[in-house]
């Protein structure tokens, strides 16, 4: 067993280091710096209470998250996002990655002023499964969107999904799961469904 420090408990798809004061294993997060420590076992990561910049575990495990598995995988399990507060910003660089610059991504649009595209929030659902396991690797298999509200910046946006089914297809085991996004007021902005496959150990 070894222990460390989290630096980030948002972003669990993570890459082992060394903590520079501590001497200890860490997970390096992509963003952010909320520090906790950590114990990894098994190839279990569990985060502990922490008081200032103490490593040792106070009240006990708060979370654990073990690598995705097609057998830890449960049939009717649920994952939820974190809130995401869409920008100006954020419209502006994903119509720059996709090189899709519409207008109405920054004037006025026929919904009442600037929109996002449609598929900005995508990410955050296909992301579900990492608020629960740490996922090595994967493949999305085939993706279907509903889209139903329009995205304005300044909507806090969170997605919910379930896990509806998981089968083995030439030897290839996939998981498929129905995802809803809605706006802070309940709003349903997004509702899809995709199929990823699993990658084995």
């Amino acid at each position: 067993m070894h222990s460390g420090v989290v630096r980030n408990a948002e972003e669990r798809h993570a890459l082992p280091g060394r903590d520079e004061h501590l001497g200890l294993p860490r997970i390096w997060g992509l963003e952010g710096h909320i520090e906790a420590p950590i114990s990894i076992d098994a190839g279990a990561i569990r985060v502990h209470h922490q008081a200032g910049r103490s490593t040792a575990p106070l009240g006990g495990a708060m979370e654990q998250f073990r690598p995705l598995s097609y057998d830890a995988l449960q049939v009717g399990e649920t994952f939820v996002s974190d809130t995401k507060l869409v920008t100006p910003e954020d419209v502006e660089a994903y119509a720059y990655a996709v090189d899709d610059h519409h207008p109405w991504f920054s004037e006025d649009s026929p919904f009442g002023g600037p929109i996002a595209h449609p598929t900005l929030l995508a990410n955050q659902a296909l992301h579900l499964r990492h608020s629960k396991y740490i996922v090595r690797a994967g493949l999305h298999a085939k993706m279907e969107f509903e889209f139903l509200e329009p995205i304005r910046p300044g909507v806090r946006a969170r997605s919910r999904g379930t896990v509806i089914d998981k089968y083995e297809r030439r030897g290839k085991p996939y998981m498929v799961t129905e995802y809803v996004t809605e706006a802070e007021d309940g709003t349903v902005l997004v509702r899809g469904r995709f199929t990823q496959m699993l990658f084995r150990d």
